[in-house]
């Protein structure tokens, strides 16, 4: 199928694939991967060698990724330097102006090394966006908090003091670091919750 080959009947998965040969690397680049993908299927669908990566290496700045042993997280200590942000249920990454307070870990701290401990190591927080990117969109979220994303963003906007229009919204959100664009097809739905959310707190 395409450039793969299978038993027949078998399955065809190219992130089962990607995932598996993410586990044979030291240190890849984010071009590496979706140069990989597009041997594996002839095209790039950028989320699929991303979330490979994302899933099983340590993304250590916008470009690169290495396998595990090349960082050495102290969990309990990331965690509290991650507390002293997130004050409330859940916090932009792009918030994050300084790691001062975050313990050595054998790399440069950085926003892309934050999304990744938050995505597989710590016990405390999760990270989530609308889609995976490189972009630095998204959210630390205590693993506590029982809203999805959605309705992070929805919260986020019901308690900012702006108009509940399109615009204003789709820019807010942007603007925040909660999306990578400007525009979000969710934002309708946002707004209609926002809405009855203000109704509610009035």
């Amino acid at each position: 199928k395409g450039k793969i080959v299978a038993r027949k009947g078998e399955a065809l998965d190219a992130y089962a694939i990607m995932k598996k040969y993410c586990r044979t690397i030291e240190k890849c680049s984010l071009d590496d991967l979706f140069n990989y993908e597009k041997e594996l299927t002839g095209q790039i669908n950028r989320w699929i060698p991303m979330e490979a990566g994302n899933t099983v290496l340590v993304r250590i700045d916008k470009n690169t990724y290495v396998a595990d042993r090349y960082v050495h997280f102290n969990i309990d200590k990331i965690d509290d330097a991650i507390g002293l942000f997130v004050k409330e249920e859940y916090l932009p990454i792009r918030a994050f102006t300084t790691f001062g307070v975050f313990p050595d870990c054998g790399q440069t701290w950085n926003l892309f090394l934050l999304e990744s401990y938050c995505r597989r190591f710590s016990r405390k927080f999760q990270f989530d966006a609308i889609s995976v990117n490189s972009r630095n969109a998204g959210a630390v979220i205590r693993k506590s908090c029982g809203m999805d994303y959605t309705e992070i963003m929805t919260d986020a906007v019901a308690n900012a003091d702006i108009p509940l229009k399109d615009g204003t919204v789709g820019k807010f959100l942007y603007e925040s670091g909660y999306t990578g664009r400007s525009t979000t097809a969710k934002v309708n739905e946002i707004i209609d919750k926002a809405k009855t959310m203000r109704e509610m707190r009035d």
